[in-house]
């Protein structure tokens, strides 16, 4: 149970980590003048 519910919580950090990445470069994109 505890080891499962710590599997989650790695799981969510890099869903975290891996929606941090992609919001920075879609806004870095957006920045770029057309």
């Amino acid at each position: 149970m505890c080891r499962i519910f710590l599997l989650l919580k790695k799981i969510q950090a890099g869903l975290n980590i891996r929606w941090a990445l992609i919001n920075r470069h879609q806004s870095t994109l957006d920045n770029i003048p057309k």
